[in-house]
């Protein structure tokens, strides 16, 4: 689903990848290379320029390349920088810079409750502005977990989050954690679940293939593929979790079906299952939103049966993706129109979850784990998925300690009237990872 994922030109922050990377795809295409800088004076002026970025006392437009700020507008960059230093205090100076290349370095900037990780190239042309820079991570310093959940807490709208053991036994954090929240895309982690669940009972298998149905829309890419074309099923689901692709999503909704689906979701130990019946498909949610009023209306007060005939017939609607666009062009729109869960329903549902050596299940959700290579120190292996619509964020990682204990962190954030700072929801999740040992 996830229709606000790809707003940021400027900062990538791979859903959560903590990765904050200023480096646009023209940087420097322009530029003719003439004579390096003088490595170190150089260098050494533009990591402090960053510093000074940071602190608001220094113009993007003096710093950054004009390649860069074609594809970065100042106000970006400020804005985005200002979350960064919300969430970590402010800069407080540049620590082990060490060059590479002769425009090219490696450094740190001390915060004032952690460290950046940066990597930053310059143009070859006096005067040798800014072409890449890259924030690989923040360590936190300093920080402990009572101030993660106070700021958790201060967030505008609803939260519920979970991080501790996968059994449930002793959570290291634990906020609302019985609330029902929209989880976007995270509700894929059920069709996953129902799938393997069904090829482990001999009847399917992981190489049958399956046809894509009728297109979804965004996020994916198999939307513009013809229809019917053949994928294997873990094709289908490797391209559902790891970028969220809506139509393979749309094509194992119906292999499975609406029974295995709500057996899942009852079996697993959600705690309402009833939110989600029917369980709706990525374009059956995006058509409902297109909608007006009287006609949600009319649907919040169908039983389950009648919404399930409701939704069918809606597949026969010519909604274009201007339709959808629109709909969601005022921020966030009928978010009781969705799919639910508690952070205990997802810890559930995880433990739930057909697991083991070489399980497929698992190899799928560890393409994009979504986390930078410094946390699989603390975590050997990870596993991730996440959803977002205007409104609704949830991350949720599986993960495996280094002792061989399953641990969880899911975190939901709603609001229909706060815009959601992802950024800053992905900085006190990594955060949290940064309070493991």
């Amino acid at each position: 689903m996830e229709p606000n994922d790809t707003l940021w030109l400027m900062l990538k922050y791979l859903a959560p990848a903590f990765a904050l990377i200023l480096c646009p795809s023209v940087a420097a295409a322009q530029d003719t290379p003439t004579e390096a800088p003088a490595k170190n004076r150089v260098l050494d002026a533009r990591a402090a320029d960053v510093v000074a970025l940071l602190k608001d006392q220094q113009k993007p437009e003096d710093v950054f390349a004009p390649s860069f700020l074609r594809a970065i507008t100042p106000e970006q960059f400020t804005a985005l920088s200002n979350q960064v230093t919300d969430q970590f205090g402010q800069p407080l100076g540049v620590e082990n810079l060490k060059p590479f290349g002769p425009n090219k370095a490696a450094f740190d900037i001390r915060l004032e409750t952690g460290i950046a990780k940066v990597e930053m190239a310059l143009s070859l042309i006096a005067p040798n502005r800014i072409t890449e820079l890259l924030i690989r991570r923040i360590d936190p310093v300093g920080d402990d977990l009572t101030k993660i959940v106070d700021e958790l807490n201060a967030l505008p709208g609803d939260v519920s989050v979970y991080f501790g053991p996968l059994d449930g036994a002793d959570p290291v954090i634990s906020i609302n954690p019985d609330k029902q929240m929209a989880i976007g895309s995270t509700f894929k982690l059920y069709v996953l679940s129902a799938l393997a669940r069904k090829i482990g009972a001999g009847k399917a298998s992981w190489d049958e293939t399956l046809s894509l149905t009728q297109p979804s829309f965004p996020s994916g890419i198999t939307q513009e593929w013809p229809r019917g074309s053949p994928l294997t099923l873990q094709s289908h689901a490797a391209l559902m979790i790891s970028i969220s692709d809506n139509t393979t999503t749309d094509s194992l909704v119906n292999f499975v079906g609406q029974e295995l689906l709500a057996k899942e979701v009852r079996e697993s130990g959600h705690s309402q299952p009833a939110l989600n019946a029917p369980f709706l498909s990525t374009r059956q949610m995006f058509t409902l939103k297109t909608l007006d009023n009287d006609a949600l209306d009319a649907y919040r007060k169908m039983n389950t049966s009648e919404k399930q005939t409701f939704v069918q017939e809606l597949a026969a609607r010519n909604v274009a993706q201007d339709d959808v666009e629109k709909a969601f062009a005022n921020g966030p729109h009928a978010l009781d129109i969705e799919w639910f869960a508690s952070a205990q329903d997802i810890r559930k549902l995880l433990e739930h979850m057909p697991k083991g050596d070489g399980e497929v299940l698992l190899e799928i959700m560890a393409i994009s784990p979504s986390a930078p290579d410094t946390f699989f120190e603390a975590y050997p292996r990870i596993y991730y998925k996440g959803g977002s619509e205007p409104g609704v964020l949830n991350f949720t990682w599986l993960m495996m300690d280094k002792e061989g204990e399953w641990q969880v962190l899911t975190m939901s954030w709603n609001s229909s009237d706060a815009v959601l700072e992802q950024l800053r929801f992905e900085l006190l999740a990594q955060r949290i990872f940064g309070t493991a040992k």
